[in-house]
């Protein structure tokens, strides 16, 4: 009697998009220090275009980053200025092989908070970029777990509307996206080493209201309490003083929403994407009736609408 063996299937190996990868290995090869600096929980879909980059670069490398992205093919694209932010540039990258196209948000700087206007410069990218760490799967580096769960917090508590840190907003409700990416790095951390890094940076009363953050997990309540623990280093850090904040956010709004209005009135868009500063090209589609013209407009401009007025 014969015994048949099963030979075990080979693990698969994940390939990111060459045009992502081509970039990696140009910023290394150039000594230019980047790291992948949130949402590291869902890196593989974005080394798979699926998802947007978000690097951050050694600003004094910006010479030399320039020469990497226009040698890795990436194009600068200008957002229109509801999207736009200080420190943050925008590129799309084309991957040949998979007909992908790449967003990639460049980042100077460490700018975040609220929607509308990422009010606030933390002045951590030295800290980050020297603790970066090597994604083995990906071949990507990014931020260690540490410091991304210190920003995460950081970034949702700043976040906040008036409204919800009065108490007025919905209680304890906290988007399912931020919950899976906290657990996701809450399970990565040393303890011992995040507490020292917001001891660090932070000073010990707001180390200790991120402590039980991380022990607890998190909601609106204790985010507040994190917002109110670290009002004394973000003053230092805001781009804009607060009546012009208020004024800027407020008009981005609008215009956001006086755009979606429009759109639902009209059935017409407004340019709510991003352009090319060079400006654009016309292509005609040749071809007899019933030969797909229609088609292939339509997939065309559907390939290029995802990031492209």
């Amino acid at each position: 009697m014969s015994t048949l063996q099963l030979e075990a299937a080979p693990a698969q190996t994940f390939v990111p998009l060459e045009v992502v990868m081509r970039l990696c290995r140009g910023l290394q090869e150039a000594g230019v220090e980047y790291c992948h600096w949130k949402s590291n929980e869902h890196l593989r879909p974005a080394a798979l275009g699926e998802t947007d980059l978000d690097l951050l670069v050694d600003r004094a490398a910006a010479v030399q980053v320039a020469q990497v992205l226009s040698d890795a093919g990436y194009k600068q694209m200008t957002a229109v200025s509801a999207r736009a932010y200080v420190g943050i540039e925008d590129y799309l990258g084309f991957d040949r092989s998979t007909g992908k196209l790449v967003h990639l948000h460049l980042h100077h700087r460490l700018v975040l908070g609220e929607k509308f206007l990422k009010g606030y410069r933390l002045p951590w990218e030295a800290r980050l970029l020297a603790g970066r760490q090597l994604d083995h799967d990906t071949g990507i580096y990014v931020s260690a777990p540490e410091m991304e769960l210190m920003i995460l917090l950081m970034r949702a508590a700043l976040k906040l509307r008036r409204r919800e840190k009065l108490g007025l907003g919905r209680s304890g409700s906290i988007d399912a996206d931020f919950i899976r990416e906290f657990r996701w790095l809450a399970d990565r951390v040393d303890s011992a080493v995040f507490q020292a890094r917001a001891t660090e940076l932070l000073g010990p009363p707001a180390a200790s209201v991120l402590g039980a953050i991380v022990a607890g997990g998190p909601d609106r309540t204790s985010l507040r309490q994190l917002r109110q623990a670290i009002r004394g280093s973000t003053e230092a850090w805001r781009t804009y003083p607060v009546i012009e904040a208020t004024r800027r956010r407020w008009l981005r709004e609008w215009n956001a929403r006086s755009a979606r209005l429009w759109s639902r009135l009209t059935g017409r868009r407004r340019v709510s994407r991003f352009q090319n500063p060079r400006g654009g090209v016309i292509i005609a589609f040749l071809g007899a009736d019933g030969s797909g013209k229609s088609t292939v407009t339509q997939a065309i401009t559907s390939w290029l609408s995802w990031r492209i007025e």
